[in-house]
């Protein structure tokens, strides 16, 4: 009894942190340090850099997959919201051929 339930917390605690792994982070806060004090009654606005490479990968695989993505991006206080992103093609099919680099979502 007592090692099923070793096993039992054993695969739980790898889910948990299998899930915790999983997470896409490309948008990192940035930290910046000043020589003044903000003003408690000033609004904060949060600043973030975008990891490119980490965010074309989960773009490109999410898409791949289900042919839509839900990918997050940061409001000015700092919040992230989450938006179903799909691949439009605006452009003529001649120019679509010629510049394969260029998408629109």
């Amino acid at each position: 009894m007592k090692a099923k339930l070793h096993f039992v917390f054993s695969i739980s605690i790898f889910f948990v942190a299998f899930c915790g792994w999983s997470q896409d982070n490309y948008w990192k806060p940035v930290v910046e340090k000043t020589n003044y004090t903000i003003n408690s009654n000033e609004a904060e606005s949060s600043r973030f850099n975008l990891e490119e490479t980490v965010f074309q990968k989960k773009l490109k695989t999410e898409l791949e997959s289900k042919g839509q993505s839900l990918l997050y991006f940061p409001k000015a206080s700092g919040e992230l919201i989450g938006f179903e992103v799909e691949e439009t093609s605006i452009f003529h099919p001649k120019l679509a051929a010629k510049y394969p680099n260029i998408k629109s979502y």
